[in-house]
């Protein structure tokens, strides 16, 4: 069950006893220093139980970014989050924040008090971060809190700054391709939970003096699912692959993201198809993994977005060939 602020704090604190927010914390922080995989398969399970908090946007994501920044502040943040620190949040943002303009507008993912954020400051990378500023809430539909957000630029030099320097960008980059592969991820769970629940309505709904899995057209829908989420499983599974080496990561990111969010909402849409107006009602789990699925297929990007950037850069390993 959700808290009015996005999650439900006794179940985060469970989390942190359990180890889950400390997995990407890097062990000289504290934490267990495990990979991108090991988060993966956390996300893969949170996705299946279709869990509202926010372990990517609170937990991974802004671990993955702060454990590549060698400063003492960013040490200090890591090591009082992985004792069981409130999430983090993430802003949203196509490029660093220039410190230098007025008034600045950006979109807050995710339901923690402290914001991480890139900014441009006097010409210069900076990894910040500052409390949660008021904006117009404007949550994803799985209720996920987002927020729009107009900050007097003054506000955000006060920032305690984590990092400096020109690989901010990349370190921050980074975290944003951790998070698409993460929820990637999630969306495989989710999708497999809503391929089961399908699957098993369709065997016990009885129509015209049989089960709807008897008739050829259903079973093609349920096949058109399997087939759908085996893809993105195969696409998750490069891309973790290609995240452990180094080669290619970007590329099997975008492909992942891209292939999982149309993989998810296939699956979404098959499953409303199937149970019918069952599959909208509060009482039936297929509602929530729905409207997960709707909020995590845009999360970090749109499978339109990603097909743009794989494109892209395809082109240029053309080009350098």
């Amino acid at each position: 069950m959700r808290a009015h602020d996005g999650f439900d704090a006794d179940t985060w604190a469970r989390m942190a006893e359990a180890g889950w927010l400390s997995a990407r914390v890097p062990e000289a922080q504290g934490g267990l220093g495990l990979g991108t995989a090991d988060a993966a398969a956390i996300m893969v399970e949170a996705g299946r139980a279709g869990a509202a908090d926010p372990l990517i946007t609170g937990c991974f994501v802004p671990s993955a970014i702060l454990s590549q920044l060698s400063t003492s502040a960013a040490s200090q943040a890591l090591a009082a989050f992985a004792e069981g620190g409130p999430p983090f949040a993430l802003a949203l943002q196509d490029k660093p924040l220039d410190l230098r303009d007025e008034m600045l507008s950006f979109d807050i993912l995710g339901a923690g008090e402290n914001v991480l954020f890139l900014a441009q400051v006097n010409g210069a990378l900076s990894i910040r971060m500052m409390k949660r500023p008021k904006g117009c809430p404007a949550p994803l539909a799985d209720g996920t809190p987002l927020d729009s957000c107009a900050v007097d630029a003054g506000a955000l030099r006060q920032a305690r700054s984590l990092g400096d320097g020109p690989s901010c960008s990349e370190q921050w980059a980074a975290g944003m391709r951790e998070g698409a592969m993460l929820v990637s991820a999630q969306m495989t769970g989710c999708a497999a939970a809503l391929l089961d629940l399908t699957t098993e309505h369709c065997r016990q709904r009885v129509q015209f003096g049989q089960p709807i899995a008897g008739f050829q057209v259903v079973r093609h829908r349920i096949v058109d699912m399997q087939i759908a989420l085996q893809l993105a499983l195969t696409s998750c599974a490069d891309a973790l692959a290609a995240s452990e080496d180094g080669a290619g990561a970007s590329l099997a990111t975008h492909a992942a993201k891209a292939r999982c969010s149309a993989a998810a909402m296939e699956i979404a849409r098959a499953a409303i198809q199937l149970h019918g107006a069952i599959g909208f009602t509060e009482e039936s789990r297929t509602a929530t993994l729905i409207r997960q699925a709707m909020s995590f297929s845009s999360m970090f990007g749109s499978a339109a977005f990603h097909r743009a950037q794989a494109a892209r850069l395809m082109d240029k390993a053309g080009q350098v060939a």
